[in-house]
């Protein structure tokens, strides 16, 4: 090595230098994907596709649209699905969707990225409301990285996004939720202790706030009252007519959405399956969900009966 080289080697990296290695590790980072005016995006790649598309084709620039209500309404149905299914407890399901939902206002994103977005604010959730033994026993890391297999995307990428996710948010996990608040009025003697089955229906409705954006822009203390009414008052002979005009929008949101799905039930599509499962046996008869003689084979239903 000659002088000049040794002298090179020794002497601090300039500006420039130092720009592009940290460009180039940001690179390695986030695994060929990266944040362009406020959107995600992937990057190029040299190396064939799991599609096997010809590299001509491949390498021509895909356009994606942004994610807007109606597809953050059905995955939303497929993450409360999902939450459902692995046995989180309803904290956590809310959290998850209340994280997705915070981080679409302040991130918007193309529909390529939407499920990682969403297993991500599934991890994080997890890891911030289900104990350490309860993640272990129902396998929901293992379980969430199976996922991986039929999309386009890694691990990797769903560890990078939650970095993203909590730092768009400025690490703001803990928001008030719908439930959270029903809980809170409930605990404070603003709304009565129900039974079992209006117990049931009153969070079978929350459970339908999570899957219509159009809730969100409702005053929450108005979304409460019209559960309270729904789940203790409502007749069903009953015309909406008599109600409060501040009520009638969300009961009559809440009336048709349990309609819709319940045909889509009787009709055996399985995107809201997880309502039946989780509340159908246990609610009053005026909202009790009917589902399509369909076997099935998700945690709830797979539980033996408690004698």
């Amino acid at each position: 090595m000659t002088s000049s080289t040794l002298k090179r080697c020794m002497s601090p990296m300039g500006t420039e230098d130092g720009k592009r290695v940290k460009r180039d590790s940001l690179s390695k980072l986030t695994d060929k994907f990266m944040v362009v005016r406020g959107r995600l995006h992937q990057l190029s790649s040299s190396s064939p596709n799991k599609e096997n598309v010809p590299p001509k084709e491949s390498t021509k620039k895909r356009r994606f649209r942004v994610v807007n209500v109606e597809d953050r309404n059905y995955y939303v149905g497929a993450l409360y699905t999902l939450t459902t299914n692995l046995g989180l407890l309803s904290e956590t399901i809310h959290i998850a969707i209340d994280l997705l939902d915070r981080f679409l206002i302040v991130q918007p994103i193309t529909i390529q990225w939407l499920e990682v977005v969403s297993i991500a604010c599934i991890w994080i959730a997890s890891k911030f409301n289900e104990t350490q033994a309860n993640l272990e026993k129902l396998r929901v890391k293992q379980i969430l990285q199976q996922r991986d297999r039929k999309g386009n995307w890694s691990w990797h990428h769903v560890l990078v996004i939650e970095c993203q996710i909590l730092k768009r948010l400025s690490f703001r996990i803990i928001h008030p939720t719908m439930l959270s608040r029903y809980q809170r009025q409930v605990a404070d003697g603003k709304i009565s202790q129900l039974d079992q089955a209006h117990t049931a229906d009153a969070h079978y409705f929350l459970d339908l706030t999570l899957l219509d954006a159009t809730f969100h822009t409702f005053k929450p203390l108005d979304v409460l009252e019209a559960i309270s009414f729904l789940s203790t008052k409502f007749q069903p002979d009953q015309s909406f007519d008599e109600l409060e005009s501040r009520l009638r929008e969300p009961i009559t949101r809440f009336f048709f959405l349990h309609l819709k799905i319940q045909q889509e039930l009787l009709d055996g599509n399985k995107l809201h399956k997880a309502l039946h499962c989780k509340h159908g046996d246990m609610m009053s008869t005026t909202w009790q969900l009917k589902a399509a003689n369909i076997e099935c084979a998700c945690r709830l239903c797979a539980v033996p009966a408690v004698a």
